[in-house]
C-alpha cells in the first residue's frame, strides 16, 4: 500500500499499467548504465544522484507499495517520492521518443496499440476520469505540452505535493530554521534526512526478483560487468 493524494491505496487497471511501463523501462535504463557514466537520467535530482543499487532499491519500494495490497505502507520521504516522480519522468521520456519517431517517419513505437506510451497515457486518463475524455489529446497528437499535462495529472494522483524538490534547500538551512519551516508546512522532521537503503549483492538480487515480479518480467536481468 502507499499513501497517495487520494488516500492509502494501490494502483490498478490502466493506471497501474502506465506506472508499470515507466518503472520497468527506467529500471532497464539504470541497469544498462556503465559505472563511469553520470548517474542522472530523469532530471529528478534527489533520485538521479543516488548510486545504482540505491535507485534500484527505491524503485522496488515504490513498485511494491503501489502494487502489493499487503505490502506495509512506508513513511513518505523525499527519496521515495522522488522515485515516484522519476517513474513519471520516464513516461514523459517514452512519449517524447514515440513522438520523435512519428515525426521522423519511423512509424509506431510498437506494433501493439496497448504498448504505445501515448495509448497507455490515454487509457489511464480515461479510466480514472471518464468525464475528461473530451479534453484529452488524440492518440496521434505530437503536442508534447498536452501530453506532459496529462502525465502530470496522473503523477499528482499519487504525490500530494512536490516537497521532494526542496531537499537541498532544507538541508542547507540551520537546524532550528529547518524545523520551524517543516512544522509550518506539515513536513515530517525526517522527510529530507532519511537515508537511502544501500543493498549488498545478496539483497540486490532479492530486490531484482521483486522488480521482475512487479513488472511482470520472467527473465533475470543480466547485470553489466
Amino acid at each position: 500500500m502507499w499513501i497517495t493524494a487520494l488516500g492509502t491505496r494501490v494502483l490498478r487497471g490502466a493506471e497501474w499499467e502506465l506506472f508499470r511501463v515507466g518503472l520497468s523501462t527506467l529500471w532497464d535504463e539504470i541497469e544498462s548504465q556503465q559505472d563511469d557514466e553520470e548517474p542522472g537520467l530523469t532530471d529528478v535530482k534527489a533520485f538521479d544522484r543516488l548510486t545504482r543499487p540505491e535507485r534500484i532499491a527505491l524503485l522496488a519500494q515504490v513498485g511494491k507499495g503501489l502494487h502489493d495490497r499487503r505490502e506495509p505502507c512506508p513513511d513518505l520521504t523525499a527519496l521515495n517520492e522522488a522515485a515516484v516522480a522519476a517513474v513519471f519522468a520516464q513516461v514523459r521520456y517514452l512519449v517524447s521518443v514515440e513522438i520523435d519517431a512519428q515525426l521522423s517517419g519511423f512509424g509506431a513505437f510498437s506494433t501493439s496499440r496497448t504498448d504505445r506510451p501515448r495509448q497507455l497515457v490515454l487509457a489511464a486518463a480515461r479510466e480514472v476520469d471518464p468525464e475528461r475524455r473530451v479534453d484529452l489529446p488524440k492518440a496521434t497528437s505530437t503536442n508534447l505540452s498536452e501530453w506532459f499535462d496529462v502525465i502530470q495529472t496522473m503523477l499528482f494522483r499519487i504525490l500530494d505535493d512536490i516537497d521532494y524538490l526542496a531537499a537541498d534547500s532544507f538541508l542547507d538551512l540551520p537546524p532550528s530554521r529547518s524545523r520551524s519551516m517543516k512544522d509550518m508546512l506539515g513536513i515530517p522532521d525526517d522527510y529530507f534526512s532519511t537515508p537511502p537503503d544501500f543493498p549488498n549483492l545478496q539483497m540486490l538480487e532479492a530486490i531484482r526478483a521483486d522488480l521482475r515480479r512487479i513488472c511482470d518480467r520472467p527473465n533475470a536481468w543480466l547485470t553489466p560487468p
